[in-house]
């Protein structure tokens, strides 16, 4: 008997399911170790986060089951619920997003809620491309999500960047939310975005950088804050920091 190989995008669906579980039982048992003062806290901003995901879902019209966990490794819910008021908002015909997964389902549905709009996002993984895919057709969404293997990070920034070859003209909405940061060494990996993306950003074009409170992305701030005087830059209170851009119109 030959047993056909297990498809490794469903196999990382269910690596990602088992993993966020592990990740939050984790988070709730370093709380009940720290004490009643870290408990407090971790029970907030559990309540923080599920209520951030309930007005989400509702925002988007989608059922819990079709849109993955968020939190952990991936993005937060706050962060999420942020991207979809901006998506929703805004309006904007092209969104290029840096590090799919479960934005890419948020953003695809919004677009389609407007009723126009194109997202082209990339992921430096095959196998995280392809799961992203396969959520996408699940949940009935389109989206243009390429495979980008990482290069080395351009423009005195550290670390690595997608190679994604000539982006469009144009970018209404540049989401950026990998590659993964939190390395040693990579910190400042997110900042190879900026010579490459910004100046393909259209009047009023926005950017949204998150993790914008780890230490890396606030160097990386630093700099895009000086280099780019015609994008205007503030932050938003979310559990990792958003870094919000506006480019001038």
């Amino acid at each position: 008997m030959v047993i056909a190989p297990y498809p490794l995008a469903r196999t990382l669906d269910v690596v990602g399911s088992v993993g966020h579980r592990f990740q939050v039982w984790g988070r709730w048992l370093a709380a009940v170790m720290g004490g009643p003062q870290r408990l407090h806290r971790h029970r907030s901003a559990q309540r923080a986060r599920a209520d951030a995901r309930r007005e989400l879902l509702s925002m988007i019209q989608l059922g819990d089951a079709q849109v993955p966990p968020d939190g952990g490794w991936v993005a937060g819910a706050d962060f999420l619920l942020l991207l979809a008021r901006q998506v929703l908002t805004q309006r904007p015909g092209l969104v290029v997003e840096f590090g799919s997964g479960v934005s890419s389902v948020v953003i695809a549905r919004c677009l389609q809620l407007n009723g126009h709009g194109r997202l082209l996002s990339f992921d430096h993984d095959e196998g995280f491309a392809e799961l992203t895919r396969r959520r996408l057709r699940r949940a009935g969404l389109a989206a243009e999500v390429h495979a980008a293997p990482l290069r080395p990070g351009i423009a005195g920034y550290g670390g690595s960047w997608y190679g994604h070859g000539e982006l469009p003209d144009a970018i209404d909405l540049l989401v950026i939310d990998g590659p993964q940061a939190w390395r040693q060494g990579q910190e400042e990996s997110r900042g190879s975005a900026a010579p490459v993306a910004f100046a393909k950003l259209a009047p009023g074009g926005v950017v949204l950088l998150d993790d914008a409170a780890r230490p890396g992305e606030q160097r990386v701030a630093a700099r895009w804050r000086t280099e780019f005087p015609e994008i205007s830059f503030g932050v938003a209170e979310t559990q990792k920091g958003v870094l919000i851009g506006t480019r001038a119109a």
